[in-house]
């Protein structure tokens, strides 16, 4: 008797952490229904993993990761007209290539389909940082964080990244379905920062 081939479903796929295996799975949504909206996830798919680097584990790296983490950087290293203008460039270089400015502008379903990657990519972040050894310490790993403690740098890193960076180079509109996606991912995982989160906020308008 044969084993009978698993059939995968579009949240199995939104679920899943590894490029590797959300390939697997994409190969058989579009197997079971090749329409636009798989097309488009395929697109998508290619943008945000389709560089040549590698991650150390041998998986395929993670586009969108990498555009979180430099938005990171750049909210604390770039200060100032120049700074801002320089980072501005930086940005608007990365969202055309990585196909966030063409799904933003194509149409409620693109936009959609660019939220729930946006919405994983903030979930795995989050996830990831509260599993790993070196964010979720201080003293260079020697002493573990609170949970309060480590709740409350991962709402600051999502108000810098998500809230503060697109402000300060005036791109808001670009990064609008990353600054929602982020901010609901932070909720639904830590239902408790939605209130600190949504106060930090206020204060920056």
């Amino acid at each position: 008797m044969t084993e009978e081939k698993k059939v995968f479903t579009v949240n199995d796929y939104y679920k899943e952490q590894s490029p590797k295996k959300r390939k697997k799975i994409l190969e058989s949504l579009l197997d079971q229904n090749d329409g636009e909206e798989n097309q488009m996830r395929r697109e998508l798919f290619g943008l945000r993993y389709g560089g040549k680097n590698q991650r150390k584990d041998g998986d395929l790296a993670d586009s969108y990761i990498g555009l979180w983490m430099n938005m990171k950087m750049l909210v604390n290293s770039s200060s100032g007209f120049f700074g801002n203008r320089s980072a501005k460039k930086e940005l608007t270089r990365a969202i055309n290539k990585l196909g966030i400015k063409k799904y933003t502008e194509l149409g409620e379903t693109a936009r959609e389909l660019l939220y729930r990657e946006f919405y994983h990519m903030a979930a795995l972040y989050i996830t990831s940082s509260m599993s790993d050894r070196n964010y979720s310490s201080a003293f260079m790993g020697m002493i573990s964080l609170k949970e309060e403690q480590l709740q409350g740098k991962l709402i600051q890193d999502v108000y810098q990244v998500a809230f503060v960076m697109p402000r300060q180079v005036k791109m808001e509109n670009e990064f609008s379905l990353l600054t929602q996606a982020a901010c609901d991912a932070l909720g639904d995982i830590l239902p408790d920062s939605r209130e600190i989160l949504q106060e930090k906020i206020k204060q920056l308008k």
